[in-house]
């Protein structure tokens, strides 16, 4: 069961002009993949809060995704913030070279252009089967591009790099608050402790209810805890 840190970079999320939906996207997939998602940062775009972001998220999780400033303007550096989280340079990648060559067909790339096949020092494309383009990986980190509809292809190329153990998961709604099952649901967390147990409460038509769920990587604890929540619930 990998454990992901996600880190998403761009100026336009956190001034709140463009709507992020790369994070859904990814939450939900790393979800169903298996995958322990434990932290999502969002950084502008700079150098330093892009590499202490990384770099943080690359020692405390088995694997790293970033979101967005890979492509050739000047606000494009999260390249260079990786290099700089990793002390690592920025070095031309030939097989990058012949692949953003063959892209614009050109034998001779013009600065803008070259500036995508700088990459940090020890990275590596990874080709999926039958993909067309490959996705660049430094040590534990997957770079995508921001751009939702690429990010998504992308991501789905090398979505088993990402699988895990699935968790099974129950719902139970209720009528009822959160104060009135409090200590049922203390008494279930105490007999499981494995099992994820969440509680939401929300109105619906004046009426206050609770939808519960249950969820672990184990289907059997999720309906022997389904089974005694059931119970105290009735009793």
């Amino acid at each position: 069961m990998p454990t992901v840190g996600l880190v998403v970079i761009g100026n336009e999320i956190l001034t709140g002009k463009v709507h992020d939906q790369n994070t859904p996207f990814l939450t939900r997939r790393l979800y169903e993949l298996g995958a322990e998602l434990r932290r999502v940062e969002v950084v502008g775009d700079e150098v330093e809060e892009i590499g202490r972001a990384v770099a943080s998220a690359s020692e405390a999780f088995d694997l790293v995704l970033t979101s967005g400033g890979v492509g050739p303007t000047h606000d494009d550096v999260t390249l260079a913030g990786i290099a700089s989280g990793l002390r690592v340079e920025l070095r031309a990648m030939p097989e990058l070279e012949t692949l953003v060559k063959a892209y614009y067909r050109v034998d001779r790339l013009t600065e803008v252009q070259a500036r995508m096949t700088r990459v940090p020092a020890g990275s590596k494309l990874v080709y999926p089967m039958g993909r067309r383009f490959p996705q660049l990986v430094v040590g534990n980190i997957y770079i995508f591009p921001g751009v939702p509809e690429f990010l998504r292809e992308r991501f789905e190329a090398v979505a088993d790099h990402f699988a895990g153990i699935p968790l099974h998961l129950e719902k139970l709604k209720l009528v009822a608050q959160e104060a009135d099952i409090a200590l049922i649901l203390e008494q279930v967390v105490e007999r499981f402790p494995d099992l994820r147990l969440g509680s939401y409460p929300y109105a619906e038509e004046e009426v206050w209810k609770v939808e519960l769920t249950l969820e672990s990587r184990s289907r059997e604890e999720v309906l022997e805890a389904l089974d005694f929540l059931t119970r105290a619930l009735q009793g």
